[in-house]
């Protein structure tokens, strides 16, 4: 299979671990990065990045630079998580573009999404508000995550699968998790 486009992209500042991928139905690439220390087993803000569509366009094999939009605050949003929960693995933005699921190793987070905006908000309202943790069947090594065709329910599975014979694929219906209006 031949790909329609390969696109060279690189980040503004440095290298990063980098788990967490979506197209938003703009068009728009966003990567949300792993930070963490393997040395002090600590985790870090995540840091979130865009290729726009434009530049997807018009990339005719030079190196595109992606924007750097923000951060967020995995460690402060979820203290209550061991390092492995802190740490973004996988990513969806629903199909209207104002949600975002990301997995952990540990859990899976339904957030508001504003990317012209820079990162995930919901307004004036308090992080309580922005992010939903959602509890979930712990897999090991969580790698993935999408909503399904409904945009009330989402999918999430394991790149893990020693004596399962083949990864799971779960199911977490809309009655699970609290929605964005």
């Amino acid at each position: 299979m031949t790909p329609q486009k390969i696109i060279m992209a690189k980040y503004p500042d440095n290298a990063h671990d980098a788990e967490g991928m979506a197209v938003h139905p703009n068009g728009d690439l966003f990567i949300l990065t792993k930070e963490y220390s393997a040395r002090s087993e600590l985790a870090f803000p995540a840091q979130l990045y865009r290729l726009s569509a434009e530049q997807i366009a018009q990339a005719n094999g030079e190196v595109e630079e992606m924007e750097h939009l923000g951060e967020l605050d995995l460690p402060q949003l979820l203290s209550g998580h061991g390092r492995g929960g802190q740490l973004v693995t996988g990513m969806d933005i629903s199909a209207d573009g104002n949600r975002a699921l990301i997995i952990t190793y540990q859990t899976a987070l339904e957030l508001l999404f504003e990317p012209i905006g820079g990162i995930f908000t919901a307004g004036g309202q308090s992080a309580d508000e922005k992010i939903w943790d959602i509890p979930i069947e712990i897999l090991p090594q969580m790698e993935a995550i999408a909503y399904a065709s409904d945009q009330k329910s989402f999918y999430y599975d394991t790149e893990y699968n020693e004596g399962f014979g083949s990864a799971p694929i779960h199911q977490v219906a809309c009655l699970n998790f609290r929605s964005a209006p």
